[in-house]
């Protein structure tokens, strides 16, 4: 498929006027939507009842989905492909015109109403995103059958509202039948997958895999039952994929279970219906089969938007709002977490806890919100010297606290002077020209074998940190975690010498 092709560049392809750019958008939006109005015209053999015209929806999906894409040589691709396509086909240089503006039309109408919803609605998230997406689809099939009604009115003998109802109807089952899944296209669909690699089944959830099994089966029980039935069957196993799975995936498997339910009606596999020979009765079963998708859609949609709702209520229940680093309670669970790994793997550890000296003095002289840059300052000071793997968090006020997995107790070291002499040399930027210099108390904190549990290192590093800022501030002390164990043991010991 065209698209599956070309979906490797779409994302790469930048517009940046040179002669080049222009031609590589032009050949992709042209090479797709050709292909996909090549398709359409090969369907139309099939029937009204199973014909697909995909080519209006792809180029309206390519346009919003990829905006940049959509420049003027990606509108003039599109336009060529429509007339490449009726033309390789037969089809008359007027016939040609009348139908390229009609879809043209529809295209730009959907386009542009697309273009004034925030990006959240063109991505289908949100409990009203599809209905509104439908009532657009909706303005966008009427402005298209309004302009084919009025080219219509140039061949003799055609009945004006009639083709306005078959075309309305028609460009909105295939809007809302494919649209869906260009508009919810993930990033790098191809990329995150190797194709060479052998899946290992071992680590394939077949528990995730059971909606998608039920609709398979609801799909093959609808060729048994028939008749309307045939359409239920697959509608309850589509909202359970929609419970289970993504926007995009939903989409996907509601366009294949409207291809294979128009698909068996126009073959008469599926059998029980009323007569399809009437026009109308065949654009209402069209209309009923696409409508079909809504409600999966829906619940596909709302449960994304509620998913990332969760997902940021986590993220500001773990991260300090000031520091956007993690919070007291966020950092001990993760280092409880990562220091069972590295006590099975008999790994060392190291722990900070920083300080910054005279908190109280900045404050004081130059106000709370001083003191916030200065937190702030230190934070991206942290996040710049320490590696992406190690775990920092603010456990409150101007004190925080770093876990070296396995670091040694010189890697330790070496990590917390190589902080102290950044921050150190990092003016605190206070605005209006003015800036204020801070530095660091840190207690370092080793075990050379992790524990179980962050709080012991954190009792040593907190006594290490006491130590460093009554010797004067501005240093590192160190305590490892088994001397400290030890000296209490020693001290009973020698009370019960006495």
């Amino acid at each position: 498929m065209a698209l599956g092709m070309a979906r490797g560049f779409l994302d790469k392809v930048r517009l940046d006027g040179t002669p080049r750019q222009h031609l590589e958008i032009a050949a992709i939006v042209g090479g797709i939507v050709v292909v996909a109005a090549l398709v359409g015209i090969g369907l139309r053999s099939a029937g009204l009842l199973a014909a697909v015209s995909p080519a209006n929806a792809i180029l309206l999906g390519l346009m919003v989905r990829y905006p940049h894409l959509a420049t003027p040589a990606g509108w003039a691709a599109g336009v060529a492909a429509y007339f490449i396509a009726d033309l390789l086909t037969g089809n008359s240089l007027l016939n040609t015109l009348l139908l390229t503006v009609a879809s043209l039309a529809g295209v730009v109408a959907g386009y542009v109403l697309l273009q004034r919803e925030s990006s959240a609605t063109r991505q289908l998230v949100g409990p009203m995103a599809v209905v509104r997406v439908a009532i657009i689809l909706v303005a966008a099939s009427a402005v298209a059958a309004l302009f084919g009604t009025i080219g219509n009115l140039l061949v003799p003998g055609s009945a004006s509202f009639t083709g306005f109802v078959y075309w309305l109807v028609g460009e909105f089952v295939n809007y809302l039948a494919i649209l869906p899944v260009m508009l919810t296209l993930p990033e790098g669909l191809i990329r995150q997958y190797d194709l060479k690699s052998r899946p290992d089944l071992r680590q394939i959830d077949f528990l995730a895999l059971a909606p998608a099994g039920a609709l398979i089966i609801a799909c093959a029980a609808g060729l048994f039952v028939g008749g309307p039935a045939a359409l239920m069957f697959p509608l309850v196993a589509l909202l359970w994929c929609a419970l289970s799975y993504s926007v995009f995936a939903t989409a996907v498997l509601t366009l294949l279970v409207g291809i294979w339910t128009l698909g068996g009606l126009a073959l008469d596999v599926i059998s029980g219906w009323p007569d399809l020979d009437e026009g109308y009765a065949l654009v209402s079963v069209r209309l009923a089969v696409t409508l079909m998708g809504l409600a999966p859609l829906t619940v596909a949609s709302t449960m994304a938007a509620h998913e990332g709702l969760r997902e940021r209520y986590e993220l500001l229940a773990a991260h300090d709002v000031l520091s956007g680093l993690f919070t007291r309670h966020a950092f001990a669970e993760r280092s409880n977490q990562v220091l069972a790994q590295a006590a099975q793997a008999n790994m060392p550890v190291a722990v900070l806890m920083l300080d910054i000296d005279h908190f109280k003095k900045i404050n004081e002289t130059y106000g709370h919100w001083a003191g916030d840059r200065a937190i702030q300052t230190f934070a991206a000071v942290l996040k710049n010297t320490l590696s992406d793997g190690v775990l920092i968090g603010r456990l409150g006020g101007e004190e925080f606290a770093a876990l070296l997995a396995g670091a040694s107790p010189s890697d330790g070291a070496a990590a917390a002077e190589h902080i102290r002499q950044v921050f150190a040399a990092t003016p605190i930027d206070l605005g209006d020209g003015r800036q204020v210099e801070a530095t660091l108390s840190i207690g370092l904190g080793c075990a050379t074998q992790a524990p179980t549990s962050i709080e012991p290192l954190l009792q040593v590093a907190d006594e290490a940190l006491s130590l460093a800022k009554g010797g004067g501030r501005n240093r590192t002390v160190r305590r490892d975690l088994a001397l400290a164990q030890m000296q209490p043991l020693a001290q009973a010991n020698a009370r019960s010498a006495r």
